[in-house]
């Protein structure tokens, strides 16, 4: 065989090999980011099958593989929305609640205390002279405050025995209301109470009929 011939069929060899050779570059380029491994065949035109090239990507990664690598950082799904984490959430939810509660929630209020009505000053004690003369009281008719104490003093101007006598009530201390009877000069008196309003009637035991006069207590 001549040299020519020799230099022909080594080449011939050779050209399935370099073409293998390229297209394991190639496969190692566009795969190296996902770490595949990588088996290409190539077949001869006389039917041989060269080694198939085995290389890892993160040893060979190639300036293309780096930077799709580098830059695969995502965000978690959360983060990339913009919202708060659960935690975060919870807690702002409690505050909320709980300002909530604290604004709704009335405070009690403390009613104005009623003022104790004061009481009316007690009548002043008073006395009233009554002149008694035959068949009649002067004055007729004695007007007092409910309460009040009064003192009636009579004189018997008249010709015959008189006395000043309240029907119809007693005295707050339950006795009656009454003078002893008297002679013509002479006087007496009788002090009382009476707390119960009302017009009650006056008379004269010795003269029931034309004898007459009212005590009137006001309210």
């Amino acid at each position: 065989m001549t040299t020519n011939s020799l230099l022909r069929a080594r080449i011939k060899k050779l050209v399935p090999v370099v073409a293998g050779l390229s297209l394991m570059t190639l496969g190692l380029a566009s795969c190296g980011e996902s770490g595949t491994v990588v088996a290409l065949e190539s077949q001869s035109s006389g039917g041989q099958t060269p080694a198939a090239a085995v290389s890892k990507p993160q040893a060979t990664a190639t300036a293309a593989g780096t930077s799709a690598a580098t830059s695969t950082t995502t965000a978690s799904p959360t983060q990339a929305a913009g919202s708060a984490s659960p935690t975060a959430t919870a807690t702002a939810t409690a505050s909320a609640a709980a300002t909530t509660q604290t604004g709704a929630t009335a405070q009690p209020t403390t009613p104005p205390a009623t003022p104790t009505p004061t009481p009316p000053p007690a009548p002043q004690p008073t006395t009233v002279l009554v002149d008694m003369k035959d068949s009649v009281f002067l004055p007729a008719t004695v007007s007092i405050s409910a309460g009040q104490t009064v003192t009636v003093v009579e004189k018997n101007d008249g010709a015959e025995l008189h006395n000043w006598h309240v029907t119809g009530v007693k005295d707050d201390s339950g006795k009656v209301i009454t003078t002893p009877l008297i002679a013509t000069g002479a006087q007496a008196q009788v002090t009382f109470t009476v707390s119960q309003p009302g017009t009650y009637k006056i008379v004269c035991d010795v003269h029931v009929k034309e004898m007459t006069g009212s005590l009137v207590v006001g309210g």
